[in-house]
């Protein structure tokens, strides 16, 4: 009988136990399930800015393209201005040129 009473605080003892370990689990388990949904929430946020930060750079990058093509385009006209300038200073007059040569007649008294 005594044993029986024995086996029986044993059991008892040993539910508590096993109640208490439940209750862990389940306070972990819910722990766990929060982290992994804020651990998901971050990982869809850095996406979001990973994707913004590369569509930015394309954005730049092709503005920066766009502004060496038009900077080319203005020193290459430069340059073809500057050519033309000299090429015409160079052959004297023509009738494109702004510097016409004055030409002078001289009248004699008769």
């Amino acid at each position: 009988q005594e044993d029986l009473r024995e086996l029986c605080c044993n059991l008892q003892s040993r539910d508590k136990l096993i109640e208490t370990q439940q209750e862990t689990i389940k306070v972990l388990q819910s722990s766990l399930k929060i982290e992994q949904e804020e651990s998901d929430e971050l990982r869809h946020k850095i996406t979001k800015l990973e994707s913004q930060k590369n569509c930015a750079k394309i954005e730049y990058q092709q503005k920066v393209e766009e502004l060496e093509s038009t900077v080319n385009s203005l020193q290459e006209k430069k340059k073809k201005s500057e050519e033309a300038s000299v090429s015409s200073s160079s052959k004297g007059w023509s009738p494109w040129s702004s510097k016409q040569p004055h030409i002078q007649h001289h009248v004699h008294d008769v």
